[in-house]
């Protein structure tokens, strides 16, 4: 028993208990007890066998070293995941026609399939047409500024232009370059550097020990500029 349900028979037998005093010496003071209430209320005792039951843990499966060959149906599924991950699709690229940039053409559109809105992208003094002469007008480009070599539109793009906005990197915001001419596609270093419209140059001055020292506040960039927004 425990001290609680000790307290609990003491205060039906009426049996004062110190509580400084231990669990053997409350059991004692029963011994040579006697009132009416231990004829009213008596208590009968069994005894019961209880089995303790062992939960029994699979045992976990020990895979066979080394593993069988591929089945026929394994195989198949191999080859037709590998052909699924190398077709021209997961990894061909094409150019965005409103930004310019590469994109997977899994991911893109063709230009002529979506409802995008074209005419968000008309912009004033960022298009020319080529000139041969010097006495050819100075001309824009009549419609949207994208790039007429570009059949695909990327999903950000056709997002944006969905939502009647202009996207970030369209070339209507002023990023538009134009078709390089023949004449400048294939030219050598020289011929770069002295076509190039920045030239950035860098001060050195010589230490003591030899080796040369940057002064100033100067950045160096690679001449010739590869493109100039």
């Amino acid at each position: 028993m425990t001290i609680s349900e000790i307290k609990d028979v003491a205060r039906i037998h009426q049996v004062r208990l110190k509580t400084q005093e231990r669990k053997e010496v409350h059991k004692s003071r029963f011994l040579d007890h006697d009132c009416l209430a231990c004829v009213t209320y008596f208590s009968i005792f069994t005894c019961e066998n209880r089995v303790k039951t062992t939960t029994q843990t699979a045992a976990p499966e020990i895979a066979p070293y080394p593993p069988p060959p591929a089945n026929e149906a394994q195989i198949k599924n191999i080859i037709r995941g590998f052909c699924h991950d190398t077709r021209p699709e997961a990894f061909e690229e094409a150019g965005c026609a409103v930004c310019g940039q590469l994109n997977l053409l899994s991911g893109m559109k063709a230009l002529n399939e979506s409802s995008a809105n074209l005419s968000l992208l008309v912009s004033d003094g960022f298009t020319r047409t080529p000139r041969n002469t010097e006495r050819d007008p100075i001309k824009e480009l009549e419609g949207p500024t994208i790039d007429p070599t570009c059949n695909f539109i990327c999903t950000p793009c056709e997002e944006q232009l969905l939502s009647n906005k202009v996207p970030r990197n369209a070339l209507a915001r002023g990023l538009w370059l134009g078709p390089v001419p023949p004449e400048l596609s294939n030219l050598t270093f020289a011929e770069q550097m002295m076509i190039a419209r920045i030239r950035h140059n860098r001060c050195l001055v010589r230490v003591s020990s030899g080796r040369a020292k940057m002064i100033a506040n100067c950045i160096m960039f690679s001449n010739p500029t590869a493109e100039l927004y």
